[in-house]
């Protein structure tokens, strides 16, 4: 699967079609206790957000990635909510 998350496609690829946009948020706790690292919170939530693209799709395009922190007074740690968006698309390379 081809991510591509700038404005325009690289050279050599031509867009053949496009599905509707895909949408998914993930929470990945800040807790030092019960979490992996940030970084292996990402990939599982990069992961599901690929998931959800048809299966006939070989690229999401215009990938926008969103992060936002909730933090707690009270034992420290918190929350980091990760939200990828995209349109799945079938591709071909020239």
């Amino acid at each position: 699967m081809k991510l591509c998350s700038s404005p325009s496609l690289p050279p050599g690829i031509a867009v053949r079609q496009v599905f509707d946009m895909i949408v998914h948020t993930d929470i990945v706790s800040l807790s030092s206790r019960n979490s992996p690292s940030i970084n292996k919170g990402a990939e599982s939530v990069k992961r599901a957000f690929i998931e959800l693209a048809p299966e006939e799709a070989n690229a999401i395009i215009g990938i926008q990635v969103s992060t936002s922190v909730v933090l707690y007074d009270i034992g420290g740690g918190g929350e980091l909510y990760f939200t990828f968006c995209g349109n799945p698309a079938i591709v071909n390379e020239a």
